[in-house]
């Protein structure tokens, strides 16, 4: 199963892939570098759909802060327009195999001096039991005597 912290790691990497920019996962006290990203996931779901199969709900949130500039507007247009490209499909590491994911529901939220543009990377997944249900079976029935 791909964790919430490795779809983190794919949209980094596919950020690092489009834009020349610094990108954060964490706080930052003091020293931010202008303009940046911060990625996080801003919402996680696990709910079991059918048997042993569960749908995994990520949702992505890329926060912009762009330089302090008088053309700061443009500056968050053109950077919104290249996030919905670059994020449409990751790499994701899946137990050291990457796999693509597909993100859906794109949304932008805008804040002041900064935009919020969040996308979810949902999948399902299988847990496998291994315990046996039953280990012999026998039969009777009246012709088998």
């Amino acid at each position: 199963m791909v964790s919430a912290m490795d779809i983190v790691k794919g949209v980094c990497d596919a950020l690092n892939e489009c834009f020349d920019i610094t990108i954060y996962t964490e706080q930052v006290e003091q020293g931010l570098k202008l303009p940046c990203f911060f990625v996080y996931c801003a919402k996680l779901s696990r709910e079991r759909y059918r048997g042993r199969r569960y749908l995994a709900k990520n949702e992505i949130c890329i926060q912009y802060i762009p330089s302090d500039s008088a053309r700061m507007n443009d500056e968050i247009s053109e950077t919104l327009e290249k996030l919905y490209l670059c994020t449409e499909y990751i790499k994701a590491d899946n137990g050291g195999a990457k796999i693509m994911l597909y993100g859906s529901k794109p949304r932008v939220e805008k804040g002041d001096g900064y935009t919020e543009f969040y996308i979810n990377y949902d999948m399902f997944y299988l847990i496998e039991d291994d315990t046996a249900l039953m280990e012999e079976l026998t039969v009777i029935n009246e012709r088998s005597n």
